[in-house]
């Protein structure tokens, strides 16, 4: 292979490094305009702003509830039957008082219609800091309540006949 062709192979695999770079950014920017012109579009609706409110006033109580209904099938495996029972009885009242919220924010969603969040029971602090305060207790009341795991060190060992 002479000089002028290896020239040659490095000039296309520069352009198409860069020309491969650029039709990058003009996809980035093709696809940001798109974005930017179908949401325009259907913002000019007023079920889609109607659509967004009540799927962020339901955020939090669809967050909380999917949480605990994937805590509730961890807790059928606990051993202890104390810990067990009370994390399941805290579940119920919570996942009760998360349908009652839910269900007055959009009673007060379709009847007011406010645009503050703090007109809504889902988003008072009672409700997010108790919800996470109640999890993590359940959390730690779990992981006391079972025995304790084995360390991995003598399992080791003793797996090799060390110990």
């Amino acid at each position: 292979m002479t000089n002028e062709e290896k020239v040659g192979r490095y000039i296309r695999l520069f352009g198409n490094i860069f020309f491969s770079f650029v039709f990058f950014l003009l996809f980035l920017v093709a696809i940001f305009f798109i974005i930017k012109y179908t949401f325009g579009f259907l913002d000019s609706f007023s079920f889609t702003e109607i659509f967004f409110r009540s799927v962020m006033i339901l955020a939090p109580g669809i967050f909380f509830v999917s949480v605990v209904l994937y805590y509730w099938k961890r807790t059928r495996k606990v051993i202890s039957p104390a810990a067990k029972y009370i994390s399941m009885a805290i579940f119920a009242i919570m996942l009760c008082a998360w349908a009652y919220a839910m269900v007055s924010d959009m009673i007060t969603f379709s009847k007011h219609g406010y645009d503050d969040i703090k007109r809504y029971f889902s988003f008072s602090l009672t409700m997010l800091a108790g919800s996470i305060g109640l999890i993590l207790f359940i959390g730690v009341m779990q992981a006391l309540a079972e025995p304790e795991e084995e360390d991995w060190l003598k399992a080791n060992e003793r797996r090799e006949g060390l110990y």
